[in-house]
């Protein structure tokens, strides 16, 4: 665990996309980065966590007894509260839902300038889920539509495993119940249209890293920009904290908190799967 960890402090920028690099071992990447460049901090925390990920499993199927070096991370300069992404401001969830995305844009390739088209895609979508589930971005553009779900009255995007998903940690396998605000919008309908494809926004493509996030990101970066509701202090995660926000300022119980957002220390899609369980859910939501 710690040649892995020290291994990704030290490997250059880009090794993982780089075509340079494709004969090329992870033992000799690293003593030809004369430049001493690394890869983010981000990007090294990301692939040390995929590889704990690894482990967990291994001790969960049985083929090691515990997943070792639980204590071992990436070293990292931590942030300033003031580079944290922020929730996004009043004015700016103004801003978005009354920009042209919403209102009526010019075409499917600028939805950025007033038109007369209103295009429900998964860039209509994606962004107003994010809204009222605080669902992570890589967490909706997989949703397929068997990811919508109803049990005793109580429909819910089930975040289960299933082909081509990846997910974060185990805690985000989770059954979140759809807001009312989303049922009124006819996200039912979306499920419905979709039913016998892949995914629930197949218009959003794979990007050249594997994940269905990828150009989402970067299409939501250039249209903040572009729209003007775009700052440094806040991105798509910004949803996510907007909705942490809305469950603190209600004062739920903090295990309704986890089992929503997908924070709890086990997996909660088990525990928090039952009737009792998403109609207590559902009121969180609410």
């Amino acid at each position: 665990v710690k040649a892995v960890r020290d291994a990704l402090v030290k490997l250059p920028p880009n090794y993982m996309k780089s075509l340079a690099n494709k004969d090329c071992s992870i033992q000799e990447a690293i003593a030809n980065n004369s430049s001493g460049k690394s890869l983010a901090w981000a990007t090294q925390d990301k692939y040390f966590t995929m590889f704990r990920q690894f482990l967990l499993w291994m001790a969960d199927e049985g083929y090691i007894e515990k997943a070792p070096g639980p204590g071992v991370k990436i070293a990292g300069p931590g942030k300033s509260a003031s580079e944290r992404r922020k929730p996004y401001s009043q004015s700016q969830l103004k801003a978005i839902f009354s920009s042209p995305l919403y209102t009526g844009h010019e075409s499917g390739a600028k939805r950025w300038k007033p038109g007369t088209q209103v295009v429900r895609d998964g860039k209509f979508w994606v962004p107003v889920i994010a809204l009222f589930t605080g669902m992570r971005m890589g967490e909706i553009v997989q949703l397929q539509p068997s990811d919508l779900k109803r049990e005793d009255g109580v429909w819910f995007f089930d975040l289960a495993e299933g082909e081509g998903k990846t997910f974060k940690t185990k805690s985000s396998l989770r059954r979140i119940p759809i807001h009312s605000q989303l049922l009124r919008m006819g996200i039912l309908g979306l499920g419905e249209s979709a039913e016998g494809k892949d995914r629930l926004f197949s218009d959003i493509e794979k990007g050249s890293d594997g994940y269905f996030s990828h150009n989402f990101s970067k299409f939501w970066g250039r249209y903040a920009r572009n729209a003007g509701f775009g700052a440094p202090s806040t991105s798509f995660h910004s949803f996510r904290h907007n909705f942490v926000d809305a469950l603190r300022a209600v004062a739920l119980p903090q295990y309704v908190n986890e089992a929503l957002l997908g924070h709890a220390a086990i997996t909660v899609h088990g525990s928090y799967g039952s009737t009792s369980g998403l109609k207590q859910l559902r009121k969180g939501v609410d």
